[in-house]
């Protein structure tokens, strides 16, 4: 029908069984990152304090933030 549309958010256990499967392509993964083939843009690292996550939380609605925001837990 006209105008029947559909959004789908595809999640990674619809395409992985089994833990083996799981294991596997998560090994897969980061070594492609650590390799440097797939950058992660990270905005900010915020401390893991009251006010590092105040200010997170006020960040990330404003569009101020261009990549991933990070509470750093610990050195």
């Amino acid at each position: 029908m006209e105008k029947n549309i559909k959004f789908a958010r595809p999640a990674v256990f619809n395409y992985m069984v089994t833990p083996e499967e799981g294991t596997y392509y998560s090994k897969l993964f980061f070594d492609v990152v650590s390799k440097g083939i797939v950058k992660i843009n990270i905005f900010h690292e915020y401390p893991f304090t009251a006010e590092g996550v105040q200010q997170a939380q006020t960040d990330l609605p404003r569009g101020k933030s261009t990549g991933k925001l990070i509470l750093k837990i610990g050195d």
